[in-house]
């Protein structure tokens, strides 16, 4: 990132400059974990609520929609981080899109041994999604239904659409699944 230690020492670079250039710190870390995994399983225990705090920073910046986020701390699951990445990204700049000018909220809590993604957003709801835009939707129900998670559409109390993914609630400290948990050999 030689070209933001540069900028950034200069006077002249105005907030535009910070705010594309914070986006684009955020773009190469997240391309970086794309391409870092070593063949295999990049399934790992993840803290939701910060990888959600990590993707919305990058999608949110220096846009015209008002950009909510609330989360619990310390709300874990068991899955591909890259993945959970992707999906969060396309439901929050599909909510970007229909709000426009209005506002978007993401939320990140546990409830009932589930982790819950929710975006909110005050656009038109789903009468008027472009067929384009259901294909981010698509990649995401696929998300969940290959982590045993549930994905729901309803209206949000903004007004536009509510779009809520749920994974179980997994903690790395206190749940193994059953399948990583190694059989004991004895020799």
């Amino acid at each position: 990132m030689l070209l933001a230690a540069i900028v950034d020492r200069q006077p002249l670079a105005g907030p535009v400059v910070h705010e594309t250039l914070e986006q684009m710190r955020h773009e190469v870390d997240w391309m970086t974990r794309v391409l870092a995994p070593a063949a295999g399983s990049t399934e790992a225990f993840v803290d939701v609520g910060e990888a959600v705090d990590q993707m919305w920073r990058g999608v949110a910046t220096g846009r015209d929609t008002e950009m909510r986020l609330l989360r619990q701390a310390d709300v874990w699951t068991f899955t591909d981080p890259v993945a959970l990445g992707r999906a969060v990204r396309n439901l929050i700049e599909n909510a970007i899109r229909a709000a426009g000018d209005g506002v978007v909220e993401v939320r990140v809590c546990a409830r009932n041994g589930w982790v819950s993604i929710e975006v909110h957003d005050s656009g038109p709801g789903f009468g008027l999604i472009r067929p384009q835009e259901q294909l981010g939707l698509i990649t995401v129900r696929r998300f969940a239904a290959a982590y045993d998670g549930r994905f729901h559409i309803d209206s949000s109390p903004l007004g536009g659409a509510l779009v809520r993914l749920e994974l179980p609630q997994l903690s790395p400290v206190t749940e193994v699944p059953r399948e990583l948990v190694p059989e004991r050999t004895t020799a």
